[in-house]
């Protein structure tokens, strides 16, 4: 479809008429739904998984844009793949609309309507500096919980002009990650009207379904990502200010030294595949080449390692051997054989021979690449996605005393956990099967 080059911010169309239907995936809303619909002011919603949160923000940004000329939204997430969900959902509910509402093409980050109104969708990274100078109506952090305090307090003022004006109002919606940060506080906020809502409650969830899930996590991982409660007893795994400060902008590799692949193969149900390069110079470790891409056929992930491993000749290539990625290592285990690590996080390793165990659990993993940040002997060249990867990860104590460490993001800090384990055990010789 052509558009014609109109300046709608001096001649902004009336769309107030426009009719957008009231229901997601042709159902009918959820009471808790409807009065957000109709709520004007700061919200923030709290719920266990998938009961809808996304689908009913993504439809009150639709019919708020249409009745308000001249509003502009921005919705952020740690990662520009979180924000796309809602913002990719609202374009889908404006090209419903009975009548055309875009001023232009829609990109993949930017929607202008004619009636002036614009929406925004932008990854925060560590800082939001790359989004200083936006005056905003509206903002809606998705997964806020996850977003750190620095972010908050380079938007929010964003707000102040649009908040004389009758608006500038917060839409914060997330699952819950421990008590604390600032979404955690919205909740104690009287300027926030604020929902709490529990997967238990969905009728589109099956009770089956929860009771598998509450057999297999923890109970406080059921709280969490079932009932949407804010535990005392979880916290994050890698600090921000720990993560801050191993980030480098211009990170420079060293040219002659030996470098470890780490890779997370995408599970089935829509993750990723993720590739982190590790390399070790006088025990001190960079980390470069990190890499997110969609879930695909083995034989491709199979090419685009082997296509990895042409260009920089790696030391070992550390992959998850669990699940589909089982395959997949004994495709590369024929091809380069002693060179190939398969590291199951779920369980302890085996050697060639199957007879003697490794104690390598993914707590040591994971706890291998804190000591070494802490350390201040690891660079990271600076990327929003496993910055964000990084930040959700969670860890909690079980009632058995054991230490379970989850995130909801988890592909690229997998990956990357895995490429510092090689280079730090450089004389690893496993074959996990």
């Amino acid at each position: 479809m052509k558009y014609k080059r109109k300046n709608y911010d001096k001649n902004p169309l009336d769309l107030s008429s426009c009719n957008i239907p009231h229901e997601i995936d042709h159902n009918s809303l959820d009471d808790w739904q409807k009065e957000i619909i109709e709520y004007e002011g700061d919200i923030a919603i709290c719920s266990g998984r998938q009961v809808g949160k996304s689908a009913v923000m993504a439809l009150k940004a639709a019919l708020t844009i249409v009745k308000y000329p001249g509003i502009k939204i921005l919705i952020t997430s740690g990662a520009e793949r979180q924000a796309a969900y809602i913002y990719e959902k609202i374009k889908i509910l404006l090209k419903m609309a009975d009548m055309d509402v875009f001023a232009d093409m829609p990109t993949m980050r930017f929607t202008k309507l004619k009636n002036g109104s614009e929406i925004y969708c932008l990854p925060t990274g560590e800082t939001a500096d790359k989004i200083r100078g936006l005056t905003l109506d509206i903002w809606i952090p998705d997964e806020a919980a996850y977003i750190n305090d620095v972010v908050w307090s380079t938007i929010t003022p964003m707000l102040w002009i649009s908040k004389q004006k009758g608006k500038g109002w917060i839409w914060a919606l997330s699952t819950p990650a421990g008590k604390r940060g600032r979404f955690y506080n919205c909740f104690t906020d009287p300027k926030f009207k604020t929902w709490k809502v529990s997967a238990q409650n969905c009728p589109r969830i099956s009770s089956l379904e929860l009771e598998n899930y509450k057999k297999v996590y923890s109970r406080v991982q059921y709280a969490q990502e079932v009932l949407g409660e804010f535990m005392d007893e979880i916290s994050r795994f890698f600090p921000n200010d720990l993560i801050r400060a191993c980030f480098r902008k211009d990170l420079q590799v060293w040219p002659d030294s030996s470098k470890y692949l780490g890779v997370d193969v995408a599970r089935y149900g829509g993750d990723q595949n993720a590739f982190v390069i590790a390399q070790e110079n006088n025990k001190k470790y960079k980390i470069f080449g990190i890499e997110a891409t969609d879930r695909a056929a083995i034989n491709e992930t199979f090419k685009k390692i082997v296509e990895l491993e042409s260009k920089h000749n790696f030391s070992k290539i550390l992959i998850d051997d669990a699940g589909v990625g089982g395959g997949l290592t004994d495709f590369l285990i024929e091809k380069y054989r002693s060179k190939i690590i398969g590291i199951n996080n779920a369980q302890r390793a085996f050697t060639a021979d199957k007879t003697k165990k490794k104690k390598i659990l993914k707590e040591d993993i994971y706890s291998n690449a804190l000591m070494l940040m802490e350390q201040g002997i690891v660079e990271i060249d600076y990327n929003d996605e496993l910055y964000n990867s990084l930040s959700t990860i969670l860890y909690e104590y079980t009632d058995q005393g054991n230490l379970r460490i989850f995130g909801r993001y988890s592909h690229l800090a997998e990956a990357f956990v895995r490429a510092l384990w090689g280079a730090k055990k450089k004389s690893l010789n496993l074959w996990v099967r």
